[in-house]
């Protein structure tokens, strides 16, 4: 496959890959708004779990520490320090040419 056939590809792709981003945006923002109403309604029965026929709901708190590395003497954030990683793409037009 020569490079235009590739980049012809590779355009594709990120053209897929665009709409289908922004269609889970659409989705998540989606979800957020039933989960604002299925905690409004727990809130207004005063409960934290919920039982129906198929579905248990628990509305849980869960919270995370951090600490800026500046303020943790090395040895000590060498030992216990947890790393997590995750790859990311990122996409962006590029910046057009002046002619």
């Amino acid at each position: 496959m020569n490079h235009e056939n590739e980049n012809d590809r590779l355009v594709e792709l990120i053209v897929k890959f665009k709409q289908a981003d922004d269609q889970a945006k659409l989705m998540e923002a989606r979800a957020k708004k039933y989960k604002q109403k299925i905690r409004q309604i727990m809130d207004s029965r005063g409960e934290r779990t919920l039982r129906l026929p198929h579905w248990i709901l628990r509305l849980s708190l869960i919270k995370r520490s951090m600490m800026p590395k500046a303020q943790v003497p090395t040895e000590i954030w060498d030992q216990y320090a947890v790393q997590t990683q995750h790859e990311t793409l990122f996409i962006r037009p590029a910046p057009r040419k002046n002619k």
